[in-house]
């Protein structure tokens, strides 16, 4: 049947790894970027960036009780009650001291690290098998995405205009402006993914004996 071959797919562990990658889609999110939705066109290309802005914003934070909730039927330790105790208080101090919208997003990002420990924590203790190495590929392919993205928009604003002299005079990553309707990152920001994804090159260029892979390494390296 073909829902039976779909349906290991969907496994507790796969689940997890879709929630650590939900999790990396908050990065670079803020309050600010969740603009008012196209009234006159409701299925435009806006309105659909947008919906999808709201989701990675505010899906970690809705599915915390989830996760909560998961890790109470796995063996209890120390530090998942610290967590919840520190939520609970962050929460706390929100509500009572200070409810200005801006600092809405210091509070989220609270709750994304909590998410994000849980869920590190269901899938440790569940001792899922290859949860790690799976995790830390996500995050690589993730970063990668994101740093080639605008690497090759850089190089080409580089080639095409001559009156570009470094690159804190880009125009691709100017903080004014907007990409998928949220903040562009800064280039330090860029550089500190990039000098990740070199350490990685090194990393996997040492599995391989074979001459040609080690060129190509030596490609992705001096690129």
């Amino acid at each position: 049947m073909i829902y039976k071959s779909i349906l290991p797919k969907f496994s507790s562990k796969n689940i997890l790894l879709i929630l650590w990658l939900l999790a990396l889609l908050t990065l670079n999110l803020n309050i600010y970027s969740l603009n008012n939705f196209d009234t006159e066109d409701i299925f435009s290309s806006k309105n659909i960036i947008l919906l999808a802005n709201y989701i990675r914003y505010f899906a970690p934070f809705l599915l915390l009780p989830i996760l909560i909730y998961k890790n109470f039927f796995i063996k209890k330790n120390i530090f998942l009650n610290l967590f919840l105790f520190y939520g609970l208080w962050q929460l706390s101090v929100y509500v009572l001291l200070n409810k200005k919208i801006e600092n809405f997003d210091n509070f989220l990002i609270i709750f994304n690290m909590i998410f994000v420990l849980l869920v590190f924590n269901l899938g440790i203790l569940s001792n899922y098998k290859n949860f790690l190495h799976k995790s830390l590929f996500i995050i690589i392919f993730f970063i990668s995405i994101i740093a080639c993205f605008f690497i090759f928009k850089l190089l080409f604003e580089f080639f095409s205009k001559p009156e570009m002299l470094y690159l804190y005079s880009s125009k691709s990553l100017e903080a004014e402006k907007l990409t998928l309707y949220q903040n562009n990152p800064r280039i330090t920001g860029i550089s500190r993914m990039s000098v990740i994804l070199l350490f990685f090159i090194f990393y996997f260029e040492s599995k391989f004996t074979s001459q040609k892979i080690k060129y190509i390494f030596f490609l992705l390296k001096m690129f």
